[in-house]
């Protein structure tokens, strides 16, 4: 009797981990359906601004948002004959400014990043 006693407990015991085991690794490594479910869930939108609409360039490559501006660069070879811009949009998305980029790749600067610590624009381009 007691050992059907002990037998019954271990079996509740061994479900009852395996069902936590389950839950904690759900909960860890939750599962989406699709990526706008886990664009929903990770990444709360904050703000837009239609760049494409404020800027006289058509190959729009990179977009940083440094807490106050947009900072948005282009390979503007077919707007503009060739030479790649920087350009700086308010929050309304309008243009503040913009300037010729010191590079010499085609394309330009691309793939920005924004360091708040040291307010420093980054940019990559094919030749460093």
């Amino acid at each position: 009797m007691i050992k059907k006693g002990l037998l019954t407990l271990a079996v509740v015991l061994l479900f009852s981990a395996a069902t936590m085991a389950d839950e904690a690794t759900e909960a860890a490594f939750p599962v989406f359906t699709s990526f706008q479910e886990l664009v929903d869930v990770n990444c709360p939108f904050l703000d837009s601004c239609d760049a494409g609409l404020a800027v006289p360039d058509n190959q729009l490559l990179g977009v940083e948002f440094d807490g106050t501006d947009y900072w948005v660069t282009n390979g503007g070879a077919t707007s503009h004959g060739g030479t790649n811009y920087l350009e700086r949009l308010d929050r309304n998305c309008t243009l503040i400014e913009g300037c010729a980029q010191n590079t010499t790749s085609s394309w330009g600067i691309r793939d920005l990043a924004y360091d708040e610590g040291r307010d420093i624009l980054y940019g990559s381009d094919d030749y460093g």
